[in-house]
């Protein structure tokens, strides 16, 4: 009987101390729980707030950005306006529209009279190619005179085509352009287009002063008046200003096997576009009974930009 008390209150004992045990582990593990939330909870709280400074920061950083960006535009646009104010200013006070061909004097000594310095003989097909720094083509163009009226070569209109070619002198399928020039007692006078370039037909192209003539007497030493171009496409304008057109020499050059009497004539030209502004230099040689034969374009420091050049005459 004392046997089975004694064992019964061990077991009790036994029970208590398991119980307490038991306790005394879950108290612990209650307050490392609560250690470490504190601690992830902590954690979390510095995390949230470096990201929420990072992100501060980024925003402040992308406003004055944005900021910047708006300033540039607005600067952009308020010099855009001021360059279009310009431009309009110019057309109204110094851009008259190109003067009629009749409005010239374009007397002069009829035995003084050569060849003119640009083509007249209909059919003839003239293939011009722009090279590249190493003299190789990248395109081509082809004229053909296919009208010509009144008595040439003194005091005739001439018309020709302007075919658009690739590298290996392939049409690139784009319909062939007509220009026309004038030719009265020798002096050849060209038109708008003609100046614009070959590209710029069907642009509101307006010309000041007076169009550029080139007799067929023109020598070393001759000068002309001074011109001006101004082109709007789609709105947007730019303005050239020729000046300085003067022969510098006189010179010879044989091209698909023809010797082609030439005159060298030199320019200064100035250029304005969407406010930006360049200047350069241009060598035209312009061949007898052929025209314009070789051009070429320098920037202002005498570096050559472009090369267009007759390669065939057929």
């Amino acid at each position: 009987m004392g046997n089975s008390i004694e064992l019964d209150a061990q077991n009790i004992v036994n029970r208590i101390a398991r119980r307490a045990e038991r306790a005394a582990v879950n108290a612990v593990e209650r307050n490392v729980s609560k250690k470490v939330e504190k601690a992830v909870d902590k954690a979390v709280d510095e995390a949230f707030e470096e990201v929420e400074k990072e992100v501060e920061k980024e925003v402040e950083k992308a406003e004055k950005e944005i900021e910047e960006t708006a300033k540039e535009v607005e600067a952009a646009i308020e010099e855009a306006e001021a360059v279009q104010e310009e431009i309009e200013k110019e057309e109204e006070t110094v851009f008259k529209d190109a003067v009629d061909f009749d409005e010239y004097d374009f007397s002069i000594d009829y035995e003084l009279v050569a060849d003119p310095f640009f083509g007249y003989k209909k059919g003839v097909k003239l293939t011009f190619a722009d090279l590249d720094k190493k003299g190789k083509p990248t395109a081509h163009t082809m004229n053909e005179i296919t009208k010509l009226e009144g008595e040439a070569p003194f005091n005739c209109t001439v018309e020709y085509t302007v075919t658009l070619l690739d590298d290996k002198k392939n049409s690139l399928g784009i319909m062939p352009m007509v220009q026309t020039y004038s030719i009265r007692n020798g002096i050849v006078t060209f038109d708008e287009n003609s100046f614009a370039g070959q590209m710029m037909q069907g642009m509101d192209v307006k010309i000041s002063g007076t169009l550029f003539r080139l007799p067929s007497n023109a020598k070393v030493g001759d000068t002309f008046e001074d011109y001006s171009i101004l082109l709007n496409m789609g709105g947007i304008k730019s303005t050239a200003h020729v000046t300085n057109i003067r022969v510098t020499a006189e010179e010879t050059l044989t091209i698909d096997g023809v010797d082609i009497e030439c005159v060298e004539v030199e320019n200064h030209t100035s250029t304005k576009a969407i406010g930006i502004k360049s200047e350069g230099t241009q060598k035209i040689w312009y061949g007898r009974g052929y025209g314009a034969v070789r051009t070429e374009t320098y920037d202002k420091k005498g570096k050559i930009l472009t090369t267009n050049a007759l390669v065939e005459i057929d």
